[in-house]
C-alpha cells in the first residue's frame, strides 16, 4: 500500500516550508509489517 501527501513544517526562522512525501507499508495478517517514509527534506535545511 502507498499514500502520498505533503508536509508543512515551521523552521527556527519562522519561515514555513511544505514538501512532498510517500509512505509505503506492508500489512501482515492486517497489522502493519514494514513502514517506510520517502521525503526530499532538503529545503528544510536551505539557506
Amino acid at each position: 500500500m502507498a499514500c502520498e501527501g505533503a508536509v508543512t513544517y515551521t523552521r527556527h526562522d519562522s519561515r514555513q516550508v511544505t514538501v512532498p512525501f510517500a509512505n509505503t507499508f506492508t500489512l501482515d495478517g492486517g497489522r502493519i509489517d514494514c513502514y517506510r517514509i520517502y521525503i526530499d527534506n532538503a529545503a528544510l535545511y536551505a539557506p
